[in-house]
C-alpha cells in the first residue's frame, strides 16, 4: 500500500519554528540543505514533482531557505512572493542573509506508489518553484522536410560523437558536456532542425524545455545528482530571454560552464537576435561549443520546399519572385494558394505589400528598443 504525503510551500505565522543564531548557521549546513537526496512524484496530471525526501521526515521539521537580503527583495518586487506572506517567518543571519522556513503542509498530494529514484527518458517542460516539476510535452510540428541537410548532419554527428565518449571525457577530467546554438532570422527552420533533432533522442534521454528565465536563478544545481547517470537536454528557444531577462547572467554562466554545470548534459539554444547576445556566452567554447547559421532559403531550397508543398514544378518567375524570403513565407504562400485557393499573383503581391509595411513599421522600432526582443 502506498504511502501519501501531502506538501505545499507555505509559510506560516510561528514565530518560535525557527529560532537560530548567526553562530548556528554553518556552510556545511546550508550545503546539507541543498544536496538532500530527491525522489520524483506523479501528480495527477502525470507531470513530475522531483522534491527532497527531507521533506518526508517523521519529524516534520520545517525545510530552511538561504537567501540574500537583496535577493530576497528584488523577489518582492517582481512578485514572486510578498513580504506580507513570509514576515513572521524570517530570520535574519548577520546584516546580508535571511531565513525562510517552509512546511509540509499541502495541497499537493503524492503517493509512494507512483514514486520514482530517476526520470523516464522523455520530452518535458521545465518549472521550478520551491521544487522542480516537469510536465511531460509532445513536439507539435509539420511534416520534417530536410531543407539543411549539411548542418542537420553536422548536428547529428556533434551529439553522437559527445555521447559516444563519455569515457575519454573521464579520462580527460573534464565534465561530459556540450552546447550547441543555432541562430538566423526568424521563420528560416532553426525550431524545425531541432525538434526533428530532439524526436530522435527523446528515448535516450530526459529533455527539459526551459521556459522561464528564472529557472537558471533557482535551485537548479541542487537537482543535478538526481539524474546521475542519465543524459540530460536542456532547451532554450531564444536565448536573449535568459540574457536579457530581469535575474542577470551570473548564474547562468555558472550553469553553461562552472561551479553549476551539469555532468552528462547538453544544452541547445536557438536564437533571432545574435548581436544582442554577450560575447562571453558566444565567443566562448566550453559554453557553446558548435554555433550553427541557418541562412534564408537559398534558389534551391525554395524550389525543394515548394515543390513539396504545391505538388508540382516550380517555374523559374516564381523562383525569382520570392528572392529572400523566409521559409514562413514560403508556407505562407502555399496556403494561400494550395488551400484557400487564391490566385498566385495575388497572394505574391499581398505578401510583397506586407513585407514592405513591417520594414517601414516595424524594423526601426525593433532598431531602437531591441533590448527588449525576446521572441
Amino acid at each position: 500500500m502506498g504511502i501519501k504525503v501531502k506538501f505545499r510551500f507555505k509559510f506560516g505565522t510561528n514565530r518560535n519554528a525557527l529560532q537560530v543564531s548567526d553562530d548556528k548557521i554553518k556552510k556545511k549546513d546550508i550545503t546539507d540543505l541543498e544536496s538532500d537526496p530527491k525522489k520524483a512524484f506523479r501528480l495527477k496530471d502525470d507531470s513530475w514533482a522531483i522534491i527532497s525526501t527531507s521533506f518526508f521526515s517523521k519529524k516534520r521539521e520545517p525545510a530552511i531557505k538561504v537567501l540574500d537580503a537583496k535577493d530576497f527583495a528584488r523577489k518582492c518586487k517582481r512578485g514572486e512572493f510578498t513580504y506580507q506572506d513570509f514576515k513572521h517567518n524570517l530570520l535574519p543571519i548577520g546584516n546580508r542573509k535571511i531565513l525562510i522556513e517552509s512546511w509540509d503542509d499541502s495541497d499537493e498530494e503524492f503517493d509512494g506508489k507512483n514514486s520514482m529514484k530517476s526520470m523516464p527518458c522523455g520530452l518535458y517542460e521545465l518549472e521550478i518553484n520551491g521544487w522542480m516539476r516537469l510536465k511531460p510535452i509532445k513536439i507539435n510540428q509539420d511534416q520534417y522536410l530536410e531543407l539543411n541537410e549539411d548542418i542537420s548532419n553536422q548536428i547529428y554527428a556533434d551529439i553522437e560523437t559527445f555521447i559516444q565518449n563519455k569515457k575519454r571525457y573521464e579520462e580527460m577530467n573534464v565534465l561530459h558536456k556540450r552546447g550547441i546554438l543555432l541562430y538566423g532570422s526568424a521563420g528560416n527552420g532553426k525550431t524545425m532542425i531541432l525538434n526533428h533533432v530532439l524526436e530522435h533522442y527523446k528515448d535516450m534521454a530526459c529533455i527539459l524545455f526551459v521556459k522561464n528565465d528564472n529557472v537558471f536563478n533557482a535551485e537548479l544545481f541542487s537537482y543535478r545528482d538526481f539524474f546521475t547517470g542519465q543524459l540530460v537536454i536542456f532547451v532554450v528557444e531564444e536565448l536573449t530571454q535568459i540574457t536579457h531577462g530581469g535575474y542577470g547572467i551570473g548564474k547562468f554562466l555558472s550553469f553553461l560552464d562552472g561551479q553549476e554545470s551539469w555532468n552528462d548534459s547538453l544544452f541547445i539554444a536557438t536564437t533571432n537576435y545574435p548581436e544582442l547576445l554577450p560575447g562571453n556566452i558566444v565567443d566562448r567554447p566550453s559554453r557553446f561549443d558548435r554555433i550553427f547559421k541557418i541562412e534564408v532559403p537559398d534558389r534551391e531550397t525554395r524550389r525543394i520546399f515548394l515543390e513539396s508543398f504545391l505538388k508540382e514544378e516550380c517555374n523559374t518567375d516564381l523562383l525569382d519572385q520570392t528572392e529572400g524570403y523566409s521559409i514562413a513565407y514560403l508556407k505562407e504562400i502555399c496556403i494561400q494558394t494550395h488551400i484557400m485557393q487564391r490566385g498566385l499573383s495575388e497572394v505574391l503581391k499581398e505578401i510583397q505589400n506586407r513585407k514592405d509595411e513591417v520594414s517601414k513599421n516595424f524594423a526601426d522600432c525593433k532598431k531602437e528598443d531591441n533590448d527588449d526582443i525576446y521572441v
